[in-house]
């Protein structure tokens, strides 16, 4: 299978903060899906990870046309903050990721940090562990036809778990030099 260029499919942008510095959450869609879509889309599955999150606020939504590497601002219009409570720093760098797969083989991933922490010592919840992973599945399936695509834009076939795990880069970015 050729690789694809990552502006293959539109994109979407999340921009939000937790308590321990700023992310951005990536969706990738049909040419045919629109801020208000979107924004519900990103909304439904945020509030089923409610639970796991520490207070995240969404700062700003932007946009990338397939083929193009420039982001444009967009307006977002669902719900601002999610979870609750303050993240520890020794969780900041914790992370869930969602992963996929659609026929064609290629991945789909959806990042989310801000979790309340890792805790399972497989590093993997499944939703008989955890209902809102059960929950946060739901919605990356039942959105909609237009959204959370593959890079080859088409619906992928989201694993029955999500993995956890501490990302390296924001490791580094609290390491004391």
């Amino acid at each position: 299978m050729a690789p694809l260029n990552p502006n293959f499919t539109d994109r979407w942008f999340l921009d939000y903060e937790s308590s321990q510095g700023k992310h951005t959450m990536l969706m990738r869609t049909e040419p045919a899906a629109d801020a208000p879509g979107v924004s519900d889309a990103f909304e439904v599955f945020l509030q089923a990870l409610d639970p796991l999150l520490s207070q995240i606020t969404v700062t700003g939504l932007r946009h990338s046309n397939a083929g193009s590497n420039i982001t444009n601002p967009e307006t977002y219009t669902g719900q601002v903050t999610f979870g609750s409570g303050s993240q520890s720093a020794i969780n900041s760098p914790a992370f869930l990721s969602f992963v996929g797969r659609d026929v064609s083989g290629h991945r789909a991933r959806v990042y989310v940090y801000g979790i309340v922490g890792v805790s399972d010592t497989s590093y993997r919840i499944t939703p008989t562990e955890n209902a809102a992973i059960g929950t946060a599945l739901s919605a990356l399936r039942e959105t909609g036809f237009d959204f959370w695509k593959s890079i080859n834009a088409l619906p992928p076939t989201w694993h029955e778990y999500a993995n956890t795990g501490f990302n390296a880069y924001w490791q580094r970015q609290r390491r004391v030099s």
